[in-house]
């Protein structure tokens, strides 16, 4: 999945160039949402962002993340911080399962 970055009401996103690169270098917990059988999964992640605007999040095999991704093959991926003012970087789009 590519990263694309959208804002929310009174949220500070990380949209000028190169901020939001360096937003998701520092750790931080991230939230992926993903359809599973009809419903939505949302659930926290470890995710690495590469160059080129790559997102890969970690997951175990054969979990239930894991399975909803293969099936759904979209998902969208949150990284916030939790201190004031908010700052935020979604990614959504196309998703494969590696390994």
């Amino acid at each position: 999945m590519t990263r694309g970055e959208s804002a929310g009401s009174g949220h500070e996103l990380c949209d000028e160039p190169g901020r939001a690169e360096q937003f998701l270098a520092q750790p931080h917990v991230g939230v992926l949402s993903v359809v599973d059988d009809g419903l939505p999964l949302t659930v926290p992640v470890w995710y690495n962002d590469e160059p080129g605007g790559l997102v890969r999040v970690v997951t175990g095999q054969q979990s239930r993340k894991e399975q909803a991704v293969r099936a759904s093959g979209w998902v969208c991926v949150c990284a916030q911080d939790e201190a004031w003012p908010y700052k935020y970087v979604t990614a959504s789009g196309p998703a494969a399962v590696a390994g």
